[in-house]
């Protein structure tokens, strides 16, 4: 669902601001180049972008809607990657045998 999809967009911003700021307590600055976070799901991605609330996102907590002021900042960017592009969909289903190893190679195990 979306709204599963946005809270782990969100976890995963708090997770990048997290690393970015440990680097810069290390006096290694990230720099200004956002990092850069894939979803395969149209509707969380405009939910990190779209400012406006509305009834079926209002049980949202409200510590996951962070992710738009990082977006907003320009320190996390969100971009869409096809469902059947997306590595990450060996972690999460089964799939069939030439999908999974495209998976594998997309993510640099084989």
């Amino acid at each position: 669902t979306a709204e599963a999809e946005y809270l782990a967009i969100s976890y995963a911003a708090r997770e990048a601001v997290w690393i970015r700021n440990f680097f810069e307590e290390l006096n290694r600055p990230y720099g200004s180049t956002p990092v850069s976070i894939q979803s395969d799901n149209n509707a969380a991605i405009i939910l990190t972008a779209n400012p406006v609330d509305h009834s079926r996102n209002k049980h949202i907590d409200l510590r996951a809607h962070h992710i738009r002021d990082e977006v907003n900042k320009g320190h996390i960017k969100i971009q869409h990657v096809p469902g059947i592009e997306n590595p990450a969909d060996v972690l999460t289903k089964a799939l069939p045998r030439d999908a999974h190893w495209q998976c594998i190679r997309a993510m640099g195990m084989a």
